[in-house]
This record gives structure tokens, C-alpha cells and sequence, in this order.
């Protein structure tokens, strides 16, 4: 298969087609496979099932944990910077930031603690 660079458009060969169909092979699904993909999500589902109620999972802890070293190099939420959460999500981490220190691990300490005290916790 040769592409020429005017106009992007392939021309094809018909032998270089019918090697081409020749040689990819796409694997067959089998009962196999699908019970080894049941049995590994099964164990992975009851493992950490109990573990449901001890977090407060944010995926996008990267964002609050931007803006609020932002917040304590002395930017202002929705003027400096935009994003969709609120900013007191912002002000609590730099507060925590200037307590503790700036790492990861006191964000993911305050996302420990709300998780444990936001009424959903055992």
C-alpha cells in the first residue's frame, strides 16, 4: 500500500490486499478467556468491596491539589485560574499546605479524613 503526499489518498495493489488479508489474523474469543476475565474482576470485586466505605476517591485530586498551591502562591480561583469545583476545596488544601507542608500525602490525608467523616464511614 503506497500513499502519495498531494492528496493523502491510499492506492492499493490488489496482491498487496490479499497478502495483507492473508497474514492478520484476529484471535477467536474463547470460553477460556472469558472465564479467566470473570474470575479475575469476581476476586478483584469481593477483595475490595469491604474497603467501599473507608474513602473518598477523587479522581481528579491532581486539580484541587494544583489549585491550591496556586492558592498559596497568592492566585485567586476564578481569576487567576478557572476550574468547575468550588474554591473552598482550594482554600482548605493550601491551608493544609501551609500547616503541613506541600506534598501529595496531606492531600491524601484530608481526602482519608473527609472519607471517614462525611457520614458515609462504618
Amino acid at each position: 500500500m503506497t500513499f502519495t503526499a498531494s492528496n493523502h489518498v491510499a492506492k492499493t495493489n490488489p496482491t498487496d490486499a490479499a497478502s495483507e488479508r492473508e497474514t492478520t489474523r484476529i484471535p477467536e474469543p474463547s470460553l477460556a478467556d472469558g472465564g479467566l476475565a470473570l474470575l479475575v474482576f469476581t476476586a478483584s470485586l469481593v477483595y475490595l468491596w469491604p474497603f467501599r466505605g473507608y474513602t473518598n476517591v477523587n479522581a481528579d485530586e491532581g486539580i484541587v491539589l494544583a489549585g491550591a498551591q496556586r492558592v498559596l502562591l497568592g492566585q485567586v480561583p476564578y481569576r487567576d485560574f478557572f476550574s468547575f469545583y468550588t474554591p473552598g476545596s482550594y482554600y482548605l488544601v493550601a491551608l493544609l499546605f501551609r500547616l503541613f507542608g506541600s506534598s501529595i500525602l496531606v492531600g491524601r490525608g484530608r481526602m482519608s479524613w473527609s472519607g471517614r467523616h462525611d457520614g458515609r464511614g462504618t
